[in-house]
């Protein structure tokens, strides 16, 4: 998934709020999309047609996806999840 840099002008973690505009105010929007990472808010519906939504997509800093990721169990096989 992609995020239209042009419709957001600043990059925010939807979950811890880091601001990346503010921390590096020189550096261009292209550069600290870097920093951040497009989740799925519903994991198990990624790759299907309701789970490449828009509204399925959540900017998360790399920080804030990693531990979602360990939180939800997205890092485990689906065959290996309890």
């Amino acid at each position: 998934p992609q995020i239209d840099l042009k419709q957001q002008p600043s990059l925010k973690c939807e979950e811890c709020g880091y601001d990346a505009k503010k921390f590096h105010p020189n550096r261009p929007i292209k550069q600290l999309a870097g920093l951040f990472d497009v989740d799925h808010i519903i994991s198990d519906s990624k790759h299907t047609l309701e789970g490449e939504q828009p509204s399925n997509y959540k900017l998360l800093c790399k920080q804030c996806h990693i531990l979602k990721s360990y939180d939800s169990g997205d890092f485990i096989s689906k065959n290996n999840r309890k």
